[in-house]
């Protein structure tokens, strides 16, 4: 049974750790990674707030940057297309592919990596938490749970994690004013971090919207 493993991960060694710490306020949402070189993959990103400016400036310092093109440019955010240089010092691509992993979502800030992966079981994520381990990258595992129990909808279209996190913020009195308990309060008790419950409130609102608010359309 497949798995779904909420992360975050970070490392000097790791692709855009310079550039996103030079300019902390900067985040870089992946949107796809290929390889033709496994060890020299492609990324596409969209880069949203901060200095935009000091942020290329930043990419053309950053070793683990070979090309760097820019795809889209909007008033609030950039879409970036780059290669990663043979002189970035860890490249986790090839190790989590050839587990059986799958990326769903990543985004980066302040040399953070956090993100939503697809593992066909524990043991191909244990597998992947070792070899990171032994690279010395630094990992927090925010949440793991199986795939087919999260996607499952229970009432009002909410998974069973989205429902949970709804009722211990409203028990605990994070929607009163003045608020009773911080989302941090809230995934304390949960035994999650802060980011997953942010992710799941956020979520959870936007199926509530879509089926009760737009009558279940997109």
């Amino acid at each position: 049974m497949s798995i779904i493993v909420e992360y975050s991960v970070t490392s000097p060694e790791l692709a855009l750790y310079d550039a996103t710490t030079v300019v902390p306020e900067v985040r870089v949402e992946l949107t796809d990674m290929v390889a033709t070189d496994p060890q020299q993959p492609v990324m596409f990103f969209w880069v949203v707030d901060g200095d935009q400016a000091a942020f290329d400036s930043a990419l053309e310092s950053d070793d683990s940057v070979r090309e760097v093109r820019v795809y889209a440019d909007t008033d609030d955010r950039r879409l970036y297309r780059i290669v990663l240089s043979p002189e970035t010092g860890i490249v986790s691509y090839p190790r989590w592919v050839s587990a059986g992993g799958g990326l769903i979502k990543a985004s980066c800030q302040g040399g953070m990596w956090s993100g939503t992966m697809r593992f066909p079981d524990r043991e191909a994520l244990q597998e992947v938490i070792h070899w990171l381990r032994e690279n010395d990258i630094v990992l927090t595992v925010n949440a793991i749970y199986d795939e087919q129990a999260a996607a499952e909808p229970i009432a009002n279209g909410l998974s069973s994690g989205q429902e949970r996190t709804l009722e211990r913020a409203y028990e605990m009195g994070h929607y009163e004013i003045p608020q009773r308990a911080t989302a941090a309060e809230v995934a304390e008790t949960l035994d999650v971090s802060q980011q997953a419950v942010s992710e799941r409130l956020r979520r959870a609102y936007a199926n509530l919207v879509r089926q009760h608010v737009l009558d279940g359309t997109e």
